[in-house]
């Protein structure tokens, strides 16, 4: 403004009579301003230049406000983006090994990063105490240790034989980021020439933890029952919810903080029914109870929300969490999914308007959120788009090898030759690209994963790719024998599988 008040007053001095007296707007003889005369033109210019330079004031101006709404849009996708689960934070440069630890058969470095930046839970332990621990996710270095079984309980394997430690897990308690309940048990797998065999646990312990020091907040073992022996449980609100075997079926219970009986309620099984067997596990904010004959989604309250019994057409049935969205699968033989056309999957989605059944297994995406009320299904050979009465949208053939992310708009997919990328909307093809194979990882800004094709060779490499048309960013270096990259407590790291049964995940950084 100021600038433009200064252009005004240069142009009213130029043209006043020092004097004072205004100047006569018609020149002599009566002729037309501008007819021939220099001093009209003089003013034209003036006007003209003043013209102008507000033009380029303006487009500067307009160009700057642009730029900033672009980098507050950019700024909050990122943002959105970092908040979902299965990505990681904005890598403002190539990533380098931070550290790097060893799991048998596991992908996950951890059950639960905190809000403090803390990865926690229960090592492997066949022999010698069992803890439950958390490290620092910047560095790998041990923040607190929890003893909760001291080891005297471990059955010793035969000789020759070797045993595998499967000891227990951790959730975030309910809503409380600052506390984890963490199941702990004795038990061990035995593997030997002629097979493998489950040795049951002999202790088992339910108990919830200060996720900032490892103290115990509350042991609610004792108030289970001696018939916890199965690391089957669900954390919701503030309660602890187990399956506790009884003589025809089972009794789900939930515990408070206090140690106290919230409620409880009784899963029978058939009379003469050939499997006893129950499963609980948090499904967002309900519980899912599984066992030979039916599936139940129960609230924090003990409440049934939802029941599917298992019948000949649909004999295994599971609750799964996709993209923020409970999804019922229900598979006509075991171990079924969308890799056999001649498998009729069917998934009910649970929604606000009502449930919605949908032809095919449900396709696990990072969702944002940017296409509202789409939902998506694997089915024979492709993909299926369908919104949220059931219409099919669209459908775009090829098999996802990979994962699935959808960010503003745009749906990434991990094809077998190469990352598709589709208008979520309609299905159209945007672009694909061959340079990258294996899981995509976002950060917001990048797509990453590993290279198919390393420019340097014998050297596997992570490349970024522009989510907008593919455009290939930059490539880094990974650890050798890396074989492909993943998420875990957020973090991006690099899985390596080629030595003996172990696998060594890289924390990059």
């Amino acid at each position: 403004m100021a600038r433009r008040g200064h252009l005004h007053e240069v142009e009213v001095v130029d043209d006043v009579d020092p004097g004072g007296a205004t100047p006569d707007p018609s020149p002599p003889g009566g002729a037309a301003a501008g007819d021939g005369d220099p001093a009209a033109g003089s003013g034209r210019r003036r006007v003209a230049l003043l013209v102008g330079a507000g033009l380029v004031v303006a487009l500067v101006v307009a160009g700057v406000v642009g730029q900033v709404v672009v980098d507050r849009r950019e700024r909050a996708l990122i943002a959105a983006v970092a908040a979902l689960p299965y990505s990681v934070n904005l890598l403002t440069r190539p990533p380098e090994p931070a550290w790097e630890t060893t799991t048998r058969y596991r992908l996950q470095i951890a059950d639960v990063r905190t809000p403090d930046g803390l990865l926690v839970s229960v090592p492997a332990a066949t022999q010698g105490p069992v803890a439950v621990t958390a490290v620092d996710a910047a560095t790998g270095s041990e923040v607190w240790r929890t003893e909760v079984l001291d080891g005297s309980t471990h059955v010793d394997p035969r000789t020759g034989a070797r045993a595998l430690s499967f000891p227990g897990r951790c959730e975030q308690a309910g809503s409380r980021a600052d506390l984890v309940t963490c199941w702990v048990d004795d038990g061990v797998e035995v593997l030997t020439a002629d097979g493998s065999a489950e040795i049951p646990p002999t202790v088992t312990r339910v108990l919830t933890l200060d996720a900032r020091d490892g103290s115990v907040v509350t042991d609610v073992t004792g108030a289970l029952g001696a018939g916890v022996m199965d690391a089957s449980f669900a954390a919701v609100a503030d309660v602890v919810v187990v399956a506790l075997p009884t003589e025809g079926g089972a009794d789900v219970v939930a515990v408070g903080p206090d140690g106290a009986e919230r409620w409880r309620t009784t899963v029978a099984l058939p009379e003469g029914a050939d499997e006893q067997w129950f499963s609980v596990r948090t499904v967002g904010d309900l519980v899912s109870v599984s066992s030979p004959t039916a599936l139940r989604l129960l609230d924090a309250h003990g409440r049934t929300v939802r029941s599917w019994g298992r019948d000949a057409d649909s004999p295994y049935i599971a609750a799964e969490l996709v993209a923020g969205r409970v999804h019922v699968v229900a598979y006509p033989q075991e171990g079924s999914d969308a890799t056999d056309p001649d498998d009729d999957v069917r998934t009910t989605v649970l929604l606000p308007e009502g449930d919605v059944e949908l032809a095919g297994y449900p396709l696990v995406a990072l969702d944002d959120g940017s296409v509202p009320g789409l939902l998506l299904t694997m089915r024979e050979d492709g993909v299926t788009a369908w919104d949220v009465a059931g219409e099919e949208l669209w459908t775009r053939d090829g098999w996802v090898a990979g994962n699935a992310v959808l960010i503003g708009g745009r749906l990434h997919l991990a094809g077998e030759s190469a990352v598709v990328t589709l208008d979520a909307r309609t299905g159209e093809v945007m672009w694909e690209s061959t340079a990258m194979k294996g899981t995509i990882v976002p950060d917001g800004r990048h797509l990453l994963g590993l290279a198919r094709a390393p420019s340097t060779a014998g050297e596997p490499q992570l490349v970024a790719l522009d989510p907008a048309d593919g455009t290939e960013m930059w490539r880094s270096p990974l650890p050798e024998g890396t074989e492909d990259v993943t998420v875990s407590g957020r973090m991006l790291v690099a899985i390596d599988s080629t030595v003996g049964d172990d696998l060594t995940l890289t924390v990059l950084r």
